[in-house]
């Protein structure tokens, strides 16, 4: 198909379709690329609240290390649960958008936090056998000090020490402070060093108390410190993949602008290329008619279009040949004047000459 031998109306058709099929081509790619950096944000908005509820979970979980109080532990477990749930569509989303890396790293990051999980869990049941122990060495040292305060006739140092040493257990004991409770164990040895008959088999139960809690308090305190290593490796996977997501997101920003700026110069290169074909084209076509008409204004009617000049299939084209077949007509008629005025002279010139004859 030759463009040149299409109409006019059809040229002009032709280049309003290329001009709105490339605007809406660019337009869906446009939409498409605004449409990922939506879901970018999406995921990190996702990563940003799961960072949140692992920051209030490490809180309640850090407060429940210290008071073993179930209500921050539960708090915590609530708050690692909504984290996990969190995740999980992140990794999802991942999934569906094809970002495979970005998707590993979640999943990396769930299997960490299944461990935090279990650790916590793990704390919380040691951390039950410790108040199981607590209660009991309190009834120990309870029974105790009963029995002191009921002998009249210990020394008052006895009394004064087993004091001190009921005093220094039950705020061991209050503040869950396990390695001080050495300092208790050793209290009691000095008090049965004494060998005092009524007081030695108080004195037992309240040490296997005692060490019960130092048994299971070491427990706790190994698990804490397992917890905070668990921590200290979500700390930073969380850290990196956050900066993963923001350079995820900050290339889908940039990508988006990018294209604009893009489409935007190719939209006005294709306009200007297309007004500038159509234009150049029409103004040519007009200005070959206009001087074809100066020449007929000037009397000259010699030429014949379609053997000098291209005629192309269109509008102008058929406005062309319609001034070619009027030329032709002037240029015939103009001669068939000559000829008459030619015949009209030797006419006069034969009856001018017979009347001189005459």
């Amino acid at each position: 198909m030759n463009f040149s031998n299409l109409k006019t109306k059809t040229k002009l058709n032709l280049c309003v379709t290329v001009m709105v099929l490339s605007f809406l081509v660019g337009s869906l790619y446009m939409l498409y690329q605004i449409r990922r950096t939506a879901r970018a944000g999406d995921v990190m908005s996702l990563a940003n609240r799961s960072e949140l509820y692992f920051s209030r979970a490490r809180m309640e979980l850090r407060d429940f290390n210290a008071t073993f109080n179930n209500t921050s532990y539960e708090r915590g477990h609530r708050y690692l649960d909504s984290m996990d749930h969190h995740l999980n569509e992140l990794e999802t989303m991942l999934t569906n958008l094809s970002y495979t890396e970005a998707a590993g790293r979640i999943h990396t990051l769930r299997q960490n936090l299944d461990i935090y999980k279990a650790s916590a869990v793990q704390l919380r049941d040691l951390a039950i056998k410790v108040t199981e122990a607590v209660t009991f060495t309190q009834e120990a040292i309870e029974n105790y000090m009963g029995v002191v305060m009921g002998d009249a006739g210990l020394s008052k140092e006895v009394m004064s020490l087993s004091f001190v040493t009921a005093r220094d257990a039950l705020l061991c004991l209050e503040r869950r402070d396990i390695p001080t409770l050495e300092k208790s164990l050793a209290s009691i040895g000095t008090l049965e060093r004494r060998n005092i008959p009524q007081l030695e088999k108080p004195l037992q139960t309240l040490r296997g108390a005692l060490e019960r809690v130092r048994i299971a308090g070491a427990s706790v305190l190994d698990n804490i410190a397992k917890a905070g290593s668990a921590t200290t490796i979500m700390v930073g996977h969380f850290d990196t993949t956050l900066e993963y997501f923001g350079a995820i997101h900050s290339e889908a920003e940039r990508n988006a602008l990018t294209f604009s700026i893009v489409f935007l110069i190719v939209v006005i290169v294709i306009s200007i290329i297309a007004s500038q074909l159509v234009g150049n084209f029409i103004v040519g076509q007009l200005r070959r008619i206009l001087d074809l008409l100066q020449r007929c204004a000037q009397g000259d009617f010699s030429f014949r279009i379609g053997m000098n000049e291209k005629v192309y299939n269109d509008e102008f084209g058929a406005l062309t040949i319609a001034l070619d077949i009027m030329i032709e007509k002037v240029r015939e008629s103009v001669n068939e004047i000559q000829t008459g005025a030619s015949n009209v002279a030797d006419a006069s010139a034969q009856l001018s000459a017979a009347s001189q004859r005459i």
